[in-house]
């Protein structure tokens, strides 16, 4: 353990300039915490803890891009955030998830870089599960062009096909 937020940092540092490199650091430092304080798992399973925050690190990235396509933060897509973490790594997780987010709102994100890592750590089904998350974060106060091309960039980046990423897509669509 520790080594983590290095790694994130570097990441960070490569993706995005110091200032990544920072975010990165700090997110995973905070992510680490929390997981030693709930005793989660033991040094023998540090390397995948590393995994896991790359993986935590760029799933914050991705949803950053997808609510700022449209140009604006509502209330309706921080909160989705906030639940989605909340649900899947503790209620803590859900307020520093959206403390990071509002970070890298601010920055450009390489979508190419972030994606390509995406696409290299998770298997098919579990970029379908994101990219599901995705569209559904992007869906909560209503799809607009914006989002629709940032996450058909995404799709595409993360390796999805176009049947599968408009079956998802017709999950949100409002029925007739």
């Amino acid at each position: 353990m520790g080594s983590g937020k290095w790694i994130a940092g570097a990441l960070g540092w490569a993706m995005f300039g110091p200032i990544g490199g920072i975010l990165g650091y700090y997110f995973v430092s905070r992510i680490e915490r929390l997981v030693e304080s709930a005793g989660v798992y033991g040094e023998e399973q540090s390397w995948n803890q590393g995994q896991r925050n790359s993986f935590l690190m760029s799933l914050l990235v991705l949803s950053a891009a997808v609510i700022k396509a449209d140009g604006k933060t509502t209330s309706q897509e921080l909160a989705a955030l906030r639940t989605f973490f909340s649900r899947n790594f503790g209620p803590q997780a859900g307020n520093e998830a959206e403390e990071i987010v509002k970070e890298v709102l601010s920055k450009d994100i390489n979508l190419y870089e972030v994606c390509g890592q995406i696409r290299s750590c998770m298997d098919y089904s579990q970029r379908l599960q994101l990219y599901h998350y995705l569209v559904s974060l992007g869906a909560c106060d209503g799809l607009v062009q914006s989002e629709l091309d940032v996450l058909e960039v995404i799709a595409s980046y993360i390796g999805l096909s176009k049947a599968e990423a408009d079956s998802i897509f017709a999950q949100f669509r409002p029925s007739n």
